[in-house]
Parts: structure tokens; sequence; C-alpha cells
């Protein structure tokens, strides 16, 4: 019997090739699209989790009251807390911290002088220092060293994989020496590269005894820059941990609690939770989106919803022309058993089928995919076990099963209820009960490709806002030179020649030297506020140091005041009365609503741990330091007599880059011969934040496109249907003189109001979600008319394209031919 319905089933697609092709090739890209999806989100959600004890290991962030200058939320923390929690909580195993050496104002530069006394110099960023006990928490697997010793003595470093070739090439780096900042440094392991989901990204690990040989330097309860885990006794409930921190916090910090007027809170954060759930700022990475991925899950979850529909919407309404088959069946004696099962067979069949093909479609397309969402996902859907989770398989084959399951027992439960003569005569075509499901699956479709289509839209409107707003300062035209990172006593005067050489060449307008640059986060923080107040009214600070080019360099502006000149350089570790710049924000900060007002007043900010005194010279307008998903920040500006540089911004005016690249590097490698050369081009590094939206807004007009796509393929079927099903119809009005244009408005309108209906409906969703979404900008394009109107429009032009294509095919018949068809 199962063999003769297979037959039946195959001899059915084959005769109807067509309506078989849209049915699998709509399954296909439906199954291929959420597979890939589905990848993806399976990446985000598999952070960290390759750790043997992910479960029991916990950071530590720290949150201020409002009373220490609005501070965030940071990952980081105090260098003591580590040690204390060991000490003063038993369910502590051991503890780790990680911290950045640009935190403590030193850039690193890693050299191999090989056994020709040729140096290989790289400048490095993304090395740390690590507590020795740090590969006992976390399980980054060795290639060669013992991970339980390779961080115990002074001067020991772990290089990653790609790092000891970067530097060795294919000799076995272990016990070898390198130059750190000039420095002797042992390799005392190579492990393997860092997993592309681990939030933890480097590339080597120092010694934390490197740096900090005195244990009472590295216990200090000030300066919260240390990325704190701690590694609980398995069954630990951390909230009983939490619940001990503020008698902790008292025990360690009340004078400085009281000292400076805030308070400090301290909270457990599972490792498994940092990257998709963390509200921290000074991320080690940048963290995922947990809305993102639910956004992304809903996509995947849509377009297969569209696909299940579409084919549903399509079974049932081809069934309808199977009805005669059905009533000759029953009039020769078949059972609704035997009808149903006849129904569920065709079903399964194209299913299997669309499985297949869309499993083998998101293979190939994967790597394209990979390159779309611009993180490497894995080389084949097995690279992180997607298609070894039970529940992937019990969803996606339980959704399949079940689109077939409706498909097939839906027509067969209706057909096989209607008596012979009823079938025979064509009663069920003029079902409302047939009708209304049609409609309503229709309709369905359109609302989700009007959310697709209205969510490209505002990704797209808002990537264009944040590239065309004036961001307050010129980034073209500049190249961008890494300071050299190696010191000695000759470095001041090499960085003044440097700049003087540069200065000289015909392309250069401008240069400037800073510690940071536009589009970078700024890393210093302090506190500042008038001279004459209490510490009780500190605010919160970014600090930036700048030469007198700075500002003449990126054509930045001053709301009052004047810029700095050379002779304000000052020694501003040792002295007071120095002169400082700050911005429109921190301005108002101090309670000078007007710039004028600020000039020639006097404040206080912390440099260091020492008080120093300034006057403003000069109030900066504000300008966009970092993406316009952020607020303007409050920034002082000081002008030091050190350089320690980490930046030459250089402003070119050439049309020959290349040439231009060339030079500056012939005058940096001339005069700084034992330093790497790195260079890149500031409206590129700019533009990179916006990365992660660059890659939402092409991943979601893909998507949209695809689900436009297999609409389309519902609507060409249906509409080819609606034709053979008014044939007759269509004759006799053509005979009756109506015109094709009227036929096809005719018959066109009922997916008009459908699509009407569908996108009143959208219509508040499009609002609540967009503005949610906007809500990650400080600065945003807002909802506009075309985020309303350009779906609509789109999808009307798809369907009287398509359905008038299809009527006006039928209305060029001969009419005596139509009236013959039926």
């Amino acid at each position: 019997m199962l063999k003769r319905y297979l037959q039946v089933a195959i001899r059915n697609l084959s005769k109807n090739i067509g309506f078989s092709v849209i049915h699998i090739l709509g399954l296909t890209i439906g199954v291929a699209s959420c597979l890939l999806i589905f990848q993806y989100v399976n990446f985000e959600i598999s952070y960290d989790r390759f750790h043997d004890q992910a479960e029991d290991i916990y950071r530590v962030p720290i949150r201020y009251s409002k009373g220490f200058g609005q501070f965030e939320k940071t990952a980081s923390n105090h260098p003591g807390l580590g040690p204390a929690m060991k000490s003063d909580f038993p369910e502590v195993k051991s503890f780790t911290r990680l911290l950045h050496p640009s935190t403590i104002g030193s850039k690193l530069a890693l050299t191999n002088i090989n056994k020709g006394g040729q140096r290989l110099t790289f400048n490095e960023n993304k090395i740390y220092l690590a507590d020795s006990t740090f590969f006992s928490i976390f399980s980054f697997p060795f290639i060669s060293g013992d991970a339980a010793t390779a961080l115990d003595r002074p001067g020991s470093i772990v290089l990653s994989a790609d790092m000891a070739t970067k530097y060795f090439g294919n000799d076995d780096p272990l016990n070898k020496t390198l130059l750190l900042n000039g420095r002797e440094i042992t390799v005392t392991g190579v492990m393997e590269n860092v997993p592309a989901n681990s939030h933890i990204d480097f590339d080597a690990l120092l010694s934390f005894n490197t740096f900090f040989r005195n244990i009472r330097e590295s216990n200090l309860w000030i300066w919260p820059e240390f990325h704190t885990y701690v590694l609980l006794e398995p069954g630990t409930d951390p909230d009983v941990i939490e619940s001990r921190f503020p008698a902790f916090t008292d025990r360690y910090m009340d004078a400085i609690h009281k000292e400076h007027n805030f308070r400090t809170y301290f909270s457990m954060q599972p490792l498994l939770d940092i990257h998709l759930k963390t509200d921290c700022a000074n991320e080690i990475t940048v963290p995922g989106s947990q809305r993102m991925v639910y956004f992304l899950t809903l996509l995947g979850v849509f377009i297969l919803i569209i696909a299940w529909v579409n084919y549903i919407n399509l079974s049932t309404s081809r069934s309808l022309e199977r009805a005669r088959e059905v009533g000759i069946r029953k009039v020769a004696g078949a059972t609704r058993r035997q009808l149903i099962s006849q129904f569920l067979v065709d079903s399964t069949l194209v299913n299997g089928v669309s499985i297949l093909l869309g499993l083998t479609l998101a293979r190939i397309l994967l790597p394209d995919f990979t390159t779309l969402v611009g993180k490497h996902i894995g080389n084949t859907l097995l690279s992180f076990d997607l298609l070894l989770q039970p529940n992937f398989w019990l969803i996606l084959i339980g959704s399949i099963l079940l689109s077939g399951l409706l498909a097939g027992i839906y027509p067969a439960l209706v057909l096989s209820s209607f008596k012979p003569s009823q079938i025979l005569k064509g009663s069920f075509y003029r079902s409302l009960q047939g009708i209304s499901v049609r409609k309503t699956l229709v309709g369905f479709q359109f609302v989700l490709s009007i959310l697709l289509i209205a969510a490209t839209i505002l990704v797209t409107r808002q990537l264009a806002y944040m590239n065309r707003k004036e961001l307050g300062y010129s980034k073209d035209q500049i190249l961008v030179v890494k300071a050299p990172v190696i010191q000695d006593s000759l470095t001041f005067v090499r960085s003044n020649v440097l700049k003087t050489e540069l200065s000289q060449l015909a392309e250069v307008n401008a240069l400037a030297r800073s510690s940071e640059i536009p589009g970078k986060l700024i890393a210093f923080r302090s506190e500042t506020r008038k001279e004459g107040l209490d510490r009780e009214y500190n605010t919160q600070m970014f600090l930036h140091s700048i030469d007198d080019q700075f500002l003449p360099t990126f054509n930045i502006e001053l709301a009052a005041g004047r810029n700095f000149a050379a002779t304000d350089s000052s020694r501003i570790f040792n002295a007071d009365n120095n002169k400082v710049l700050v911005n429109e924000v921190l301005a108002a900060s101090y309670g000078f609503t007007d710039p004028e007002k600020a000039v020639g007043q006097m404040i206080r900010f912390k440099l260091g741990t020492i008080d120093h005194k300034a006057e403003i010279i000069g109030v900066v307008k504000n300008y966009h330091q970092r993406s316009l998903k952020e607020a303007y920040g409050p920034i002082l500006y000081y002008f030091p007599d050190y350089s320690n540089w980490s930046y030459y911004s250089i402003n070119i005016s050439s049309s020959d880059w290349s040439n231009s690249v060339r030079k500056v590097e012939e005058k940096f490698r001339e005069i700084m011969p034992n330093s790497a050369f790195e260079y890149f081009f500031l409206d590129d590094f700019f533009d990179s934040q916006y990365q992660a939206e660059q890659r939402f807004g092409k991943v979601c007009g893909v998507i949209a496109g695809l689900a436009i796509f297999v609409a389309c393929l519902g609507i060409l079927g249906l509409s080819a249907i609606t034709l053979s099903q008014r044939t007759k119809e269509i004759g006799m009005r053509r005979i009756l003189g109506a015109s094709s244009k009227t036929i096809t408005v005719l018959v066109t309108k009922d997916f008009i109001r459908i699509l009407i209906i569908a996108y009143v409906i959208s219509l508040p969703l499009i609002v609540y979600f967009g503005q949610q979404w906007l809500t990650n900008f400080a600065f945003n394009s807002g909802l506009s008319w075309q985020i309303f109107t350009l779906p609509i429009v789109l999808l009307l032009l798809i369907v009287f394209m398509i359905v008038g294509i299809q009527i006006y095919r039928g209305t060029v018949l001969n009419p005596i031919e139509s009236l013959r068809s039926q």
C-alpha cells in the first residue's frame, strides 16, 4: 500500500512540475536559511562553554553610587578583590586577574633577534597580564609547556600558536627569549589559538608578577581596572556570596568610601552570561546582544514559517483541483483513511526532499554567510555541534513534519468529508472554509514580509544617518601612525625630530601627537571639580593628552577661549597652575552653561594620585569621540612636556596615498630604527565601530529578500491556481466585453485587501520594535516615513506584477477555450 502511495505521490509531482518546483524551492530556502541563522545563534550562545569548569566560574564587576560621579558599572575591579575573596570566602577555590598593560600607561613591543642578528619587532595590543592561576581556572589547551607553572615566574610569557609562528616560524619557541620593550622575557608555554567563541581574546599572556613584583602593589583597593574571576566550589550558591558583599566592602573600603563620599557594590556575574547578558563597560571584547540573538532566532523561525505557510497554502489550494480525483476515488470505494494517507505521503515526500536539499544548500552557502556576519561561525554545520543537538533536530523536524501533516491532512479531512456528488459538482470551490484559510495564511505571510522589509529600511537609514552626520572634526585625509613603543633616553629627542621631519614633507598639512584619537575609547578616566569645592563634588571625566597641533589637525573648533600654544607645555606631574582645555559637556558639569564664563576659571583634577590645580584656557566644542551610539562624554585636555605619545596624526593632501605612506615610513624607520611601523587611516578606523550594525543590516536585507522571494513563490502559485479555478468566469466576462485591465483589477483586489489588512496589523509592531532598537543609539534617525510606506508600496508592486502577469496571460486566451476548460 505504501509503495502505491509513493507511486501516486511521485506521479503527482511529475505531472505538475511547476507547482512541485515552487513547493520544494520554497521549503528548501526556508530550511537552508533557518539552518544558517541557527548556526550563528548557536555560535553566540556557545561562548565560553568550552571551559571545563565554566559553570563554577564567575566574574566580579563593580558599580558605584551616584555620589562618585555617576561611574558606569564596569567589568573590571580593584586588584585587591581577588586575594581578599580567596581569604574571606571559603567557597572561593581560586581567583585570577587580567590586566591590559595600556591601563598602567604601558605599550608593548615584542622583538625576536634571530641567529643572524636580524630583528623582528611588532607592536602588540592583545597581550594581557595574568595571575599564575589563570590556566587552572580556564581551559585553554597547551601545545607545549606546563600550564600549571607557565605563569609562576616573573618575565614569563605564554604565546598562542599564531603568535609563536609569527616570531619563531617553525622553530620550537619553548624556553626561548624575546625582548619585551627591550627587556628579556622567556617563553614558558605555547597554547592553541583562543577559540572564536571566547569572551577573553588574547595573543599572549604575561605573568602578573612581571609588572607587580611587590605583592602590596597588586592588592590595592583603588585603580579598578583588573578583570577578576573567581572559581567557586561546585554547588555554591552565588547569591550567598553576594549577600555577604556589603560587610565585605565595609571591611576593606570603608575609609575610602568615607573620604570620597561614595559606595561600592560588587556582584557575581556567571561566566556563561558575560557575552550576551552583560551590562558592563570596560569589557575585554565587544559583547554580543541577547536581544540580537532573539531577533535572529525569530527571523530564522519567520522565514521557515513563511515557507511552511506557503507550502500549506499552495498544497491546500492545489488540493481543490484534486477534488474530482477524490470524488472518483470515493465512488470507487476509497476510504477516508486511505485518502488521508495519500495526502500525508505526498507531503512527507516533498518535505523529505526539501530537508535534504536545504541541508546541502546551507553547507554550500556557509562560507558566504560566515563572511556576511563577520564571525568565524564554523566551516561545517557540525562546527559548533549544531546538528548534534537533539533540541535543534526536534524543532526542525517537528516543524517540517507538522507542516507536512497540516498540508496533507487539512485538505484530506475537508475533501473526504464531502459527499462524492458534491465534490464532482465542485461545491468545495465555493466553500468559505477553504477561502478563509487561504486568506489567513496569505495575510500572515504579508505581515512577516512587511516587518522584515521595515527592519531592513530602519537599519539602513540609521547607518546612512551615522555616516552622514557631522562628527565635529575631520576624519578624512588623516593618516595615523602608532608612536614608538620602545622607549629609551633618546626617545624624546627622536620624537621631536620625527615630528619636524614629517612636517616638512610637501604632502603634510599638519601633524599632531596625542594619547588618543577620535574613534577610540579614551583609556584614562579620573575626577575633577571646581576649585574651592570639596571632593564630594568630584565628577567623572576622561583625560586626554594632546599637543598644540591636535585641534587644527582635526579641524576641531573652540566654543570659547584659545587653543594650546607651544609655550603652554609643562611638566604637569610636578607643577600647579597648569593650563587645560575642557569640552562643553565638562564645562557644563562645573556649572558653566555659557562656555565663555568657563574661560579663566580654576579647577582641580586628579592625575595619578595627585590633585592638580589648573586654569581653563579654552572650551572645545563637543565632537563625537566615539560612535553615535554614545552620548558626548566629558573630556579634559592637557599638554604634557614628555614624549609618551601614542599616536602621530598626519593631515595629508595627496592623491597618491601609497607614495605618501612610503615617504612617512622612510622617515619613521630612519629616525626610529628599532620600532615597528604601523599605520591606519582614521576614516576606516572610525567606521569600523559600525561593523556590527552594517552586518546586521546586511543580514536583515538578505533574510528579507529571501522571505519576499518565498512569499512571491506563494503568490505566483496562488495566482496561477486562482486563474485555473476562475477560467470559465474570465471567459464569460471577456465575451460580455470586459477588458484585460478590468479583469486583472477584479482578481487582484482580493490580494490587495489582504495586504492592506496585514499592513494595519504590522504598523504597531513596526513602531514598538523600531523604537526599542533605536534606543541603542544616543543619536538616531528616528522612525521616518520611508519605514512605514516603502514596505506596503514594494509589496503592492510585487502583487500587481506577479498576479497581474498571471491574470493577463489568462485573459489573452481564446474565450471559447476558457469555457471548454471547465
